[in-house]
């Protein structure tokens, strides 16, 4: 299991590469880790596509299966030091964040706990946790969970960091005038 002192160090290595390959005037992102009980929570009790031609296998069963094979994807959802651990990590990105931000090409930001927000909104959306995860492993968001989270990381950026976005381009209603609306094409 990764440590804190080597989420640290193994960070800020690559921090330090990509100080070295990204230009001047660049901006970095880090988010912290997903809590899997969220994603377990959504999922179980649907049906897994293994389980669709004759719908009798769920989420669950799916992991059973697994877990009998001694190859767990959910062995931290009983475990109460794994989840304190996944919390501790995400604290120590958020650490590197506001406190070694010195970076000569890049600045940092940090978005905490990123996927229960993409949630959140989907929600209020009218939309159901299941909607946005991959079905084939029910651990990852599929496109339009994809989606929702660029969406999420750019409000997040337009309301907290928008220097990283830059001026709004003066021509845009000039452009509108020549090319009409293109819905963001």
């Amino acid at each position: 299991m990764t440590t804190p002192k080597e989420i640290f160090k193994n960070t800020m290595k690559v921090l330090k590469y990509l100080d070295t390959i990204l230009p001047n005037g660049s901006f970095v992102v880090i988010t912290g880790l997903v809590d899997g009980r969220i994603l377990y929570k959504s999922m179980h009790d649907r049906i897994h596509p293994i389980g669709r031609s004759r719908n009798d296998v769920t989420y669950k069963d799916f992991f059973d299966y697994f877990d009998c094979l001694q190859f767990s994807f959910l062995f931290f959802l009983s475990l109460s030091p794994i989840l304190q651990r996944a919390n501790q990590l995400s604290d120590v990105l958020a650490e590197i964040v506001k406190n070694h931000n010195n970076f000569k090409n890049f600045r940092l930001h940090f978005i905490g706990q990123l996927f229960v927000q993409v949630m959140e909104y989907w929600r209020k959306k009218g939309g159901a946790d299941w909607q946005i995860i991959e079905p084939a492993d029910g651990f990852h968001d599929n496109q339009l969970g994809q989606q929702l989270t660029a969406k999420i990381i750019w409000d997040d950026i337009e309301k907290n960091f928008p220097e990283i976005l830059g001026p709004v381009n003066p021509n845009n209603k000039k452009i509108k005038q020549i090319f009409g609306d293109q819905n963001g094409y």
